[in-house]
C-alpha cells in the first residue's frame, strides 16, 4: 500500500520529464552562409601599393585624413544633433529597459496589500438572538470590523531554462541595438561627407559655369562687332547666343541645386534649412590616401551592420527555444504573510501573523494550439533573421568589391577626363585664332567652347566621385571609430556605463 501510495506521483514527475524531453527534440540546425572568400576580387592589386604610412586607419575617425577643418567641424555638429542618431539612442535605451526587465526573472515577485473593513449588523443582538443563522455569524466574527494586512511573493523555478534563454534574447537584442547605433554613425558619417563633398562641387560647377558666361559673353560681343563691320554673318550671332544663353539656363538649375544640397545638409545636422551653412572658397581633396581592405573574413568583426545582423539571429533562436519550452510544464513556488487586527499596528503585529506556503505545478494541457503556433511563429521569426544575418553579409562583401573597382576605374577615367581638358583647350585656342583670320566660320568656334565646358564640368564631377568611392569603401568596411565618436557623445557615453555596471 505505501509504495502504491508514491506510484502516482511517480508517475506524474516520469511524464513531465517524457514531455519536456520530446518539446526538446523538436529543435533543429540551421545551416549558415559559409565563410567569404580569402581575399577581395579586387583588393590585390591595390595592397600591393600601399604602406603603413599611406593607408587610412580604421580605428581613428576616417575624415581626419581628408584634413579639412571644415568637414571636421560639420561632421562633430553632427554628431551632436542629428535626429536620426537620437531616433538609435532611443531605441538603445527601449532595449536597456527591456533586458532590466528580463532580468528580474532572476528574483522573486512580491507584493503587499493593506485593507479595512468596515461592518454592521442588519439585525441588533436581541433580534439576531431568535436567528440562528445570525447568531452564528456574529459568534464567528463575520462581522469583523479592523485592518488586514498581506505579504505575498511568487517565484517560478527555470528548471528548463526557460527564463534564461528569455534574458539571453534580451540581452542580445541589446548588443544588436549598440551595433545598429554604430552602424547609424558610419551611416551618417557617409551622408554628411557625401552631401558636403556634393556642395563643394556644385560650388565649383557654379564658378565654371559663371567663368563659362563671361566668356560667351565676351564672344557674343565680338561676334557682334564684327556683324557690324561686315565681317561675321548674322548666323554667328545666334549662335553665340544660343551658348550664352544655354549655359545661363546651366547657371539656374546648379544654384537650385545647391540651395538643395544645403538644406540636405542642414537637417542632418538638426538644423532648419541654412543657405549660408557653408561659406568661403572649398576644394576637392587633392589626393586621398589608400585603405587596404584586409580580407573579407574582417567583415564579421568591423561591420557594425552585421554585427547587429548576427545578435538579431541569436536574440531569435532564444526566443524559439523559451517559446518551444512554454509547452512544457513549470513549476513555481508562492507563500503569503497575512495579519488581521482593530489597528493597523495589531494586523502588522509580529504575534499576530499567520503564514502558507504552496508549491505550483503548472501543466498545459489545451490551449486551441496557440503554444504550438507561437513556437512556429518564433521559429519562422529565427529562419527570417538568419537570411538577414546572410543578407547583411552577403551585402558587406559586395559593397566592398563595388568601391574597390569603381574607385580603381575611375581613377583611370579621371586621367582621360584630364588629358581631354587639355586637347579640347588647345582645339579652342586653334578654333578661335582660325575664325578671327576668317579661315573658317564660327559653328567650329562653338563646337570647341562646348567640348572644353563639358570636359571641365565632368572633370570636376568625376573627382568628387572618386571622392564619393573613396568614402563607400571606408564606410563599407566598419571599423572600430564609431566606439570613439559615440563615447564622445555624452547620452551614450551614459548608456554605455549603464551597460557595463549591469
Amino acid at each position: 500500500m505505501k509504495l502504491y501510495k508514491y506510484q502516482l506521483p511517480f508517475l506524474l514527475v516520469l511524464g513531465i520529464v517524457v514531455q519536456g524531453c520530446g518539446v526538446l527534440l523538436h529543435d533543429k540546425k540551421h545551416d549558415i552562409l559559409p565563410p567569404p572568400p580569402e581575399s577581395y576580387q579586387h583588393g590585390d592589386s591595390l595592397a600591393d601599393d600601399i604602406t603603413v604610412t599611406d593607408s587610412l586607419s580604421l580605428d581613428d575617425p576616417w575624415w581626419i585624413d581628408f584634413q579639412d577643418s571644415t568637414l571636421t567641424s560639420i561632421m562633430e555638429e553632427a554628431f551632436r544633433a542629428n535626429p536620426t542618431l537620437e531616433q538609435s539612442v532611443a531605441r538603445l535605451k527601449q532595449f536597456q529597459a527591456a533586458r532590466r526587465s528580463a532580468q528580474s526573472s532572476w528574483f522573486p515577485r512580491i507584493s503587499g496589500s493593506v485593507s479595512y473593513t468596515d461592518a454592521g449588523k442588519v439585525l441588533d443582538e436581541e433580534a439576531a438572538s431568535g436567528n440562528p443563522l445570525e447568531g452564528a455569524a456574529i459568534q464567528s466574527g463575520a462581522f469583523f470590523e479592523g485592518f488586514n494586512a498581506s505579504v505575498s511573493a511568487a517565484y517560478e523555478l527555470d528548471v528548463w531554462g526557460k527564463l534564461a534563454q528569455r534574458r539571453s534574447a534580451a540581452y542580445h537584442d541589446l548588443l544588436a541595438g549598440e551595433e545598429t547605433l554604430r552602424a547609424t554613425a558610419l551611416t551618417i558619417s557617409a551622408q554628411v561627407a557625401r552631401t558636403y563633398y556634393i556642395i563643394i562641387e556644385l560650388g565649383l560647377q557654379r564658378d565654371l559655369l559663371q567663368q563659362t558666361i563671361d566668356t560667351y559673353e565676351d564672344s557674343y560681343q565680338l561676334t557682334n562687332s564684327r556683324y557690324d563691320r561686315g565681317v561675321a554673318a548674322s548666323v554667328d550671332i545666334y549662335q553665340a547666343e544660343t551658348n550664352l544663353a544655354m549655359a545661363k539656363a546651366q547657371l539656374t538649375q546648379v544654384e537650385a541645386n545647391l540651395t538643395a544640397t544645403r538644406n540636405t545638409l542642414s537637417v542632418l545636422l538638426g538644423k532648419y534649412p541654412d543657405e549660408n551653412l557653408i561659406s568661403g572658397n572649398l576644394e576637392l581633396p587633392n589626393e586621398i590616401a589608400d585603405l587596404h581592405p584586409g580580407i573579407p573574413s574582417d567583415l564579421l568583426q568591423r561591420r557594425p551592420d552585421v554585427r547587429a545582423a548576427y545578435h538579431r539571429m541569436e536574440s531569435a533562436d532564444q526566443r524559439w527555444a523559451a517559446a518551444v519550452k512554454d509547452r512544457i510544464p513549470s513549476l513555481s513556488l508562492s507563500g503569503q504573510i497575512n495579519g488581521r487586527g482593530e489597528g493597523l499596528g495589531d494586523a502588522i503585529d509580529p504575534d499576530a501573523l499567520f503564514w502558507n506556503a504552496v508549491g505550483n505545478l503548472t501543466v498545459p494541457i489545451f490551449a486551441g494550439g496557440r503554444l504550438k503556433a507561437e513556437a512556429d511563429r518564433n521559429e519562422a521569426v529565427f529562419d527570417e533573421a538568419i537570411a538577414a544575418y546572410k543578407q547583411a553579409l552577403l551585402t558587406a562583401y559586395k559593397e566592398v568589391e563595388d568601391a574597390l573597382i569603381r574607385a580603381e576605374q575611375q581613377d583611370g577615367y579621371i586621367t582621360q577626363l584630364e588629358r581631354q581638358v587639355t586637347a579640347s583647350a588647345a582645339t579652342l585656342r586653334l578654333v578661335v585664332d582660325r575664325y578671327l583670320r576668317g579661315v573658317t566660320d564660327y559653328l567650329p568656334v562653338v563646337s570647341a567652347q562646348s567640348a572644353h565646358f563639358s570636359a571641365k564640368r565632368n572633370l570636376i564631377t568625376a573627382k568628387r566621385t572618386m571622392v564619393d568611392y573613396k568614402i563607400q569603401l571606408i564606410t563599407a568596411l566598419g571599423g572600430s571609430w564609431t566606439d570613439q565618436v559615440l563615447m564622445n557623445f555624452s547620452k551614450v557615453e551614459k548608456m554605455n556605463q549603464e551597460t557595463i555596471e549591469q
